[in-house]
């Protein structure tokens, strides 16, 4: 169950952490590279 929990809260952490550093990109769609491939990020609301 601890296993569990930690993995949770790190999946949380990182998700953060991944947004707080791309917030402008995923706002303006500008493409994010990474070791294997540009990825370009879009917002959008779900309906």
């Amino acid at each position: 169950m601890t296993y569990v929990l930690v993995a949770i809260v790190m999946f949380f952490v990182g998700y953060a952490t991944c947004f707080c550093f791309f917030q402008k990109d995923i706002e303006t769609a500008k493409p994010i590279t990474f070791k294997s491939g540009i990825y370009v990020a879009v917002k959008r609301s779900l309906k």
